[in-house]
Protein backbone atom coordinates (compact mmCIF):
# COMPACT_ATOMS: atom_id res chain seq x y z
CA UNK A 1 0.00 0.00 0.00
CA UNK A 2 1.46 3.39 -0.90
CA UNK A 3 2.05 5.65 2.07
CA UNK A 4 -0.73 8.22 2.36
CA UNK A 5 -3.23 6.32 0.19
CA UNK A 6 -6.75 7.25 1.33
CA UNK A 7 -9.14 4.65 2.75
CA UNK A 8 -11.41 2.99 0.23
CA UNK A 9 -10.89 1.93 -3.37
CA UNK A 10 -7.81 3.38 -5.08
CA UNK A 11 -6.52 3.05 -8.64
CA UNK A 12 -3.00 2.00 -9.46
CA UNK A 13 -1.69 2.61 -12.97
CA UNK A 14 1.92 1.96 -13.95
CA UNK A 15 3.30 2.86 -17.36
CA UNK A 16 6.65 2.29 -19.00
CA UNK A 17 7.58 3.84 -22.33
CA UNK A 18 3.96 4.99 -22.76
CA UNK A 19 2.70 1.41 -22.37
CA UNK A 20 0.37 0.57 -19.46
CA UNK A 21 1.87 -2.41 -17.66
CA UNK A 22 -0.46 -2.39 -14.65
CA UNK A 23 -3.95 -0.95 -14.36
CA UNK A 24 -5.84 -2.17 -11.31
CA UNK A 25 -7.56 -1.12 -8.12
CA UNK A 26 -6.83 -1.89 -4.49
CA UNK A 27 -8.71 -1.22 -1.30
CA UNK A 28 -7.18 0.47 1.75
CA UNK A 29 -9.08 -0.45 4.89
CA UNK A 30 -9.54 2.02 7.71
CA UNK A 31 -8.28 0.84 11.07
CA UNK A 32 -10.87 -1.10 13.07
CA UNK A 33 -10.92 -1.42 16.87
CA UNK A 34 -12.49 -4.76 17.84
CA UNK A 35 -11.64 -4.76 21.56
CA UNK A 36 -9.29 -3.44 24.20
CA UNK A 37 -8.21 -4.52 27.67
CA UNK A 38 -8.24 -3.72 30.46
CA UNK A 39 -11.44 -1.66 30.47
CA UNK A 40 -10.11 0.78 33.09
CA UNK A 41 -6.87 1.86 34.71
CA UNK A 42 -4.76 4.62 36.17
CA UNK A 43 -2.38 6.81 34.14
CA UNK A 44 0.58 4.73 32.97
CA UNK A 45 -1.43 1.48 32.76
CA UNK A 46 -0.57 -0.51 29.63
CA UNK A 47 -3.60 -1.19 27.46
CA UNK A 48 -3.86 -3.61 24.54
CA UNK A 49 -6.02 -2.47 21.61
CA UNK A 50 -7.03 -5.26 19.21
CA UNK A 51 -8.32 -4.80 15.69
CA UNK A 52 -7.25 -4.58 12.07
CA UNK A 53 -5.44 -2.17 9.79
CA UNK A 54 -3.00 -0.78 12.35
CA UNK A 55 -0.21 -0.37 9.79
CA UNK A 56 -0.53 3.27 8.72
CA UNK A 57 -1.76 5.13 11.78
CA UNK A 58 -0.37 8.36 13.18
CA UNK A 59 -1.74 8.50 16.75
CA UNK A 60 -3.74 6.80 19.47
CA UNK A 61 -5.92 8.96 21.69
CA UNK A 62 -7.78 8.59 24.95
CA UNK A 63 -10.58 11.09 24.51
CA UNK A 64 -8.73 13.97 22.87
CA UNK A 65 -5.32 13.26 24.45
CA UNK A 66 -2.57 11.53 22.45
CA UNK A 67 -0.78 8.71 24.22
CA UNK A 68 2.58 6.94 24.14
CA UNK A 69 2.74 3.86 21.90
CA UNK A 70 4.62 0.92 23.42
CA UNK A 71 4.41 -1.57 20.53
CA UNK A 72 2.43 -2.23 17.37
CA UNK A 73 1.47 -4.90 14.85
CA UNK A 74 -1.16 -4.86 12.06
CA UNK A 75 -3.71 -6.29 14.54
CA UNK A 76 -2.61 -4.92 17.92
CA UNK A 77 -1.40 -1.73 19.56
CA UNK A 78 -0.05 -1.54 23.10
CA UNK A 79 -0.20 1.93 24.61
CA UNK A 80 0.04 3.61 27.99
CA UNK A 81 -2.86 5.50 29.53
CA UNK A 82 -1.77 9.17 29.27
CA UNK A 83 -0.95 10.98 32.50
CA UNK A 84 -2.52 14.23 31.28
CA UNK A 85 -5.99 12.83 30.52
CA UNK A 86 -8.76 13.51 32.99
CA UNK A 87 -10.39 10.91 35.20
CA UNK A 88 -13.56 9.34 33.77
CA UNK A 89 -14.97 7.39 30.83
CA UNK A 90 -13.79 8.16 27.31
CA UNK A 91 -13.45 6.62 23.86
CA UNK A 92 -10.16 5.34 22.46
CA UNK A 93 -9.37 6.37 18.89
CA UNK A 94 -6.81 5.36 16.28
CA UNK A 95 -5.92 8.14 13.85
CA UNK A 96 -4.85 7.19 10.33
CA UNK A 97 -4.40 10.15 7.98
CA UNK A 98 -7.75 11.92 7.81
CA UNK A 99 -9.56 8.83 9.15
CA UNK A 100 -10.32 8.42 12.85
CA UNK A 101 -11.57 5.07 14.17
CA UNK A 102 -13.30 5.30 17.55
CA UNK A 103 -13.89 2.46 20.00
CA UNK A 104 -17.47 1.33 20.51
CA UNK A 105 -17.07 1.21 24.28
CA UNK A 106 -15.49 3.53 26.82
CA UNK A 107 -12.21 3.19 28.67
CA UNK A 108 -12.36 4.56 32.23
CA UNK A 109 -9.38 6.37 33.70
CA UNK A 110 -9.31 6.02 37.48
CA UNK A 111 -7.22 7.64 40.25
Amino acid sequence: MPSGAPSGVNTLKITANNVVICDSTFTVLSPEITSFSPASGTPGTEITINGNGFTNYSAVRFGTVNTIIISTSPTQIKAAVPSNAGVGAMKISVVSGASITISGTDFTITN
